[in-house]
């Protein structure tokens, strides 16, 4: 009975890390960087202006929820762009490392595996929208869910995908 037991814990042992190694793909850590204006001209009219704050809060959860590391947003502009000034688009900076998969010549590479994520809120879908299709390239992503769209700039948001991580 003990051989049994001790026979059971590395077959356990094996085919858990047959998985583990059948699931970890070689990829690459990218550093990215971007700075971009987040529109505030929305789809059926009128004009949307956000606070730096939210921008940046927002745009650091969405990646950091994405598999990105070292992440850093500073935003200008916006509704609080000092003083009594109208409100202005907000101009979002971002920096962060990212995942995707290695090419065949990479010297130097990582084992990533693909995670499920939703991304997921019940107002700002327009800045979510905007802030996704900015990000999506920089990632290794499959099996996306087609969202809808936005019928208006606070209404909902669900984004569904696979992320290399």
């Amino acid at each position: 009975m003990k051989m049994f037991s001790v026979l059971s814990l590395l077959s356990l042992a094996l085919v858990a890390m047959v998985g583990q190694t059948a699931l970890a793909l070689p990829a690459k850590s990218i550093s990215n960087k971007y700075s971009f204006t987040i529109s505030s001209n929305w789809d059926f009219g009128g004009h949307v202006y956000f606070n730096c704050n939210s921008v940046e809060d927002f745009a650091t959860a969405m990646l950091e929820k994405m598999g990105a590391r070292n992440v850093k947003a500073s935003c200008t502009g916006g509704i609080d762009n000092g003083g009594n000034m109208p409100p202005m688009e907000a101009y979002l900076s971002v920096s962060y490392d990212s995942v995707k998969a290695a090419s065949a010549g990479d010297a130097q590479t990582i084992q990533a595996d693909y995670s499920s994520v939703e991304l997921r809120g019940f107002d700002d879908c327009f800045l979510a929208r905007q802030l996704f299709k900015k990000f999506q390239p920089t990632f290794d992503i499959k099996n996306l869910s087609t969202p809808h769209s936005c019928s208006n700039p606070g209404g909902s948001y669900l984004y569904r995908f696979d992320v290399l991580k």
